[in-house]
């Protein structure tokens, strides 16, 4: 339960209350979202850093420990050729909103060109914080 649950509070008196507590809640996202920034920017030149090295994993003992993953995600560059081969084919397990990845995925690692798509690798960054 919250603090105020139980409290004889009028409704002026929680709106009052809801008020002072949206402007925190509002403070502390735009806060969040400053910083998620920075931390995303990092990640960034982190990710860059271990790019020109060569690695995909690293750690500092006791601060952090970080690990590249890639995959394959189709670029669809021309959804008309790529619905058409969808409907030619008999492929609709790689059609939703976006193309499945992992059924994308799984046709360009049996040699089948999709028309309409290209391949590009995304990257992320595990960030794991080490006690």
């Amino acid at each position: 339960m919250t603090e105020i649950a139980g409290n004889n509070m009028n409704l002026d008196d929680l709106l009052v209350v809801g008020r002072e507590q949206k402007m925190i809640v509002d403070e502390l996202k735009a806060q969040l979202k400053v910083k998620e920034a920075v931390f995303n920017e990092t990640k960034i030149t982190i990710l860059n850093w271990m790019r020109d090295l060569g690695v995909d994993a690293t750690k500092t003992e006791g601060v952090a420990s970080v690990t590249v993953s890639r995959k394959l995600v189709p670029n669809v560059e021309d959804w008309g050729a790529t619905y058409d081969w969808i409907r030619q084919e008999g492929n609709p397990e790689i059609f939703m909103k976006q193309i499945t990845q992992s059924a994308y995925q799984e046709l360009r690692e049996r040699g089948v060109e999709v028309p309409g798509c290209s391949d590009f690798t995304r990257e992320s960054l595990t960030f794991r914080i080490l006690k």
